[in-house]
């Protein structure tokens, strides 16, 4: 932070004119406008970019509003045009710039001219859309902004768990957004505009509102819950000393009870009642090598001879001694390279839970075939070590339950990006083999990669593959698949290799029209975000070429991708590395249940092999070896006659065969349960003791310091802190029954014991 405040002052110093300069049209005659701004809350400065001229904003009035006005007198510079930046610089580089296209763009093609405003001389506000639902836009206007906040703390239950809420307003539904920085929480902001006097609040799956809420909240005792005369309310509020515009509202009956007597859950000021927004997924991970299982490999590093020759697509880790193998020598294409169908049987035996090889399958796990692909995901000595894994999923703004793999720290390494959970051995109780020390093995890895936009001018869909879909709430290229369970988009057999099949410069290819016309959007470059580097999605992190070391967002070396590698010649892509490297070679397999209700979907996002099945019927088939590829399942259409209320299996199954890459992104609308965390309930049983500390509780002792309490000391007991973004901040043990943990700031953390987790709250 200091460093960028130091960059940030140079910026002011030498980029940066006290010359005032004048808006002007092409026949020179001034406009003049007045700006008021509300900088963004990631920068720390900004600037009238005009011409070659840097206006730098004041300091911001009590209202958040720095105001710059073009109208001045020693006036020596004029231009045509101007946008806002954040380097009192001439570009846009890096989502720098303000314009009235947007904020945070990476290219510009619009400016503000004196065309832009309605009259000369005009006084207008300019600031980061407040509506949630219109992110990266700005919201202008000729008069000071009157905005009204109205939170709703819901019931902390599994109904309305999934799904935002929504809002009746005099008779007309508005949806309800996740406030950012409080779980349980949601916003209704009214921005310039009435507000209702007539207000009730139901959950997604509730078009009845029998479990609607009203003015009394989930206390009410009448049949019919009583409309909250809203704008009455704020009008009433209004007149308390610390009013700002907004409404708190705790619906939820126990915490409402835990709040000050009198107020029936209604504050000026945020109380401090949190909800949970996290689940956690039980899978069983099976962890391997290329030196043990054959079926394991690594992509060579590309070059342009390697791609012209096809040895792109040979293992760079072939071992001849490793257990089935799928080729005979090392500079022979792998099998069924791509995304391959086709691969498992479409039904799913019932009791045993055990995918089976078709015999285009066998065709990809060599000469054993059916014992190769067994020991995938079955405990096999010598070939694997097995454990539990907890998959953390969270709330996100469109009301899905989510794991995304991009965003995700995995527990041992340096940095976020990529799906690791072999990256280090598990606590002892979730263990269910013998370790297997070569199966831990670290090989060269790179971090994810994104999607790239379509910044062009007049676009409709600017944000490119990154669009969320309007109907099923997900970005657009998770919906480009087809298969059991979906049918808008194309047959993706044989893609996925290494990129590029979508597009290559401005131009797109065939298969990337086709893409194009069936999930209606379009794109820059190939698609993907080692073309369009620039185009990084405002929180995605840069690195130092070739490193994990993370740089500033405004350093133009950065790259938007990490690499972990200790040698840089060809030797490295077979080597096992010693003090970088991810874990890769695992497969992972998870069971659960879901209660159908309407509008339910599934969305998955991996490499390599995938396959979903629900009601034991194939939904997801997207098998082989290939990188970052989607499957998704529209439950309506794929259980016809499913029954409301009934409940449904779903068992996913997933496999890393090839480094360097791993990633693992689910979201879905259904509540997944789990009775059970394996097919054999029995595996660790014989690990239970009376002395198991799955019990604890976490309470706040002091400033920045939480304790957690445990019926008694256990020094190999261990715990992890864990941020809400799923990053591990700090493990120990459970050395006291009272053990104290610092925490770095105020906030919501998780605390994990064993595989139970508690959150608590630090103010």
């Amino acid at each position: 932070m200091k460093l960028f405040k130091i960059l940030a002052a140079t910026a002011i110093i030498f980029g940066a004119s006290s010359v005032w300069a004048d808006l002007i049209r092409e026949d020179s005659t001034a406009c003049s406008p007045t700006i008021h701004l509300k900088v963004p809350a990631t920068w720390i400065n900004a600037f009238i970019s005009l011409g070659d001229t840097a206006i730098a904003f004041p300091k911001a009035d009590a209202n958040g509003w720095s105001t710059i006005s073009l109208a001045d007198k020693s006036i020596t510079k004029n231009a045509t045009k101007f946008f806002i930046n954040n380097n009192s610089g001439r570009s846009c580089y890096k989502h720098a710039c303000i314009s009235p296209e947007g904020i945070y763009k990476s290219t510009i093609y619009e400016y503000f001219t004196c065309s832009t405003f309605k009259e000369d001389n005009a006084e207008v506000w300019i600031q980061e859309h407040p509506d949630p639902s219109k992110k990266y836009q700005i919201y202008m206007t000729y008069k000071e902004p009157v905005i009204h906040d109205f939170y709703v703390f819901v019931p902390n239950n599994q109904s309305w768990l999934i799904g935002n809420p929504i809002i009746e307003e005099n008779g007309k539904p508005h949806e309800m957004y996740p406030d950012p920085s409080y779980l349980g929480w949601y916003i209704r902001r009214y921005i310039d505009e009435e507000i209702p006097s007539s207000v009730l609040i139901y959950h997604e799956g509730d078009e009845d509102k029998k479990e609607a809420i009203g003015v009394n909240g989930e206390w009410e005792t009448s049949a019919t819950p009583t409309p909250i005369p809203l704008v009455a309310f704020f009008e009433l509020f209004s007149s308390e000393p610390d009013y700002s515009n907004a409404l708190y509202f705790v619906a939820d009956k126990e915490e409402a009870s835990k709040l000050p007597a009198g107020n029936d859950g209604w504050y000026i000021k945020h109380p401090t009642s949190e909800g949970s927004n996290m689940r956690e997924l039980i899978a069983t991970i099976y962890d391997s090598d290329a030196s043990l299982h054959g079926a394991f490999s690594c992509a060579p590093g590309w070059t342009m001879e390697r791609e012209a020759s096809g040895k792109s697509n040979y293992n760079a880790c072939y071992y001849p001694t490793a257990k089935y193998p799928t080729t005979s020598v090392a500079d022979t294409v792998i099998p069924c390279i791509g995304v391959t169908t086709g691969m498992v049987e479409s039904s799913l035996d019932a009791k045993t839970k055990k995918l089976k090889l078709t015999a285009k399958g066998q065709k990809c796990f060599g000469d054993q075939a059916d014992e190769a692909f067994a020991a995938l995901f079955t405990a096999t000595p010598g070939i694997n070590e097995s454990y539990y894994f907890a998959i953390p999923f969270y709330k996100n703004y469109y009301g899905k339950l989510e794991f995304d793999s991009d965003y995700q720290q995995s527990k041992g390494a340096k940095v976020p990006g990529g799906f690791y959970p072999a990256e280090v051995p598990p606590d002892d109780d979730m263990m269910l083999s013998e370790r297997l020390p070569a199966a831990e093995s670290k090989r060269r890895a790179e971090g994810p990669v994104f999607y790239c936009s379509d910044p062009s001018k007049n676009s409709k869909t600017p944000d490119g593959l990154r669009t969320i879909d309007a109907t099923q709430k997900v970005p657009a290229y998770k919906l480009i698949c087809n298969g059991p369970g979906w049918d808008k988009g194309i047959d993706c057999e044989g893609i996925y290799i290494k990129g590029g099949e979508f597009g290559m410069g401005n131009s797109l290819t065939p298969l990337g029209t086709e893409i194009s016309e069936k999930i209606g959007v379009s794109w820059i470059e190939d698609g993907w975000g080692w073309s369009c580097a620039y185009d990084a999605p405002i929180d995605w992190l840069h690195y130092k070429d070739g490193t994990e070391t993370p740089v500033l967002p405004q350093d133009q070396y950065g790259t938007p991708r990490w690499m972990s590698i200790e040698l840089h010649n060809d030797s490295a892509e077979s080597a096992i590395l010693t003090t970088a490297g991810r874990n890769h070679h695992f497969c992972l397999e998870s069971h659960a249940t879901f209660k159908y209700r309407k509008g339910l979907n599934f969305s998955i996002v991996g490499n390599d092999d995938i396959w979903v099945y629900i009601n034991n019927k194939l939904a997801v088939d997207v098998g082989g070896v290939h990188i970052s590829a989607p499957g998704y399942v529209d439950v309506d259409k794929f259980l016809p006659s499913a029954k409301l209320g009934d409940v449904y299996d779903i068992d996913i199954y997933y496999c890393n065969r090839r480094n360097p890459t791993s990633t693992l992104q689910i979201a879905t609308n259904m509540i997944l349960e789990q009775s059970i965390i394996s097919p054999d309930p029995y595996a660790i049983a014989s690990r239970r003791t009376s002395s198991d500390f799955s019990q604890f509780r976490v309470a706040k002792t002091g400033t920045l310091e939480i304790a957690i309490i445990t019926s008694k000391q256990n020094a190999t007991r261990q715990y992890a802190l864990i941020d809400m973004k799923g990053q591990v901040l700090s493990t120990g043990s459970l050395n006291s029954i009272e053990t104290r943990v610092k925490v770095p700031t105020s906030g919501t953390y998780i605390v994990k014991v064993g595989h139970n987790y508690k959150k608590v709250n630090v103010r």
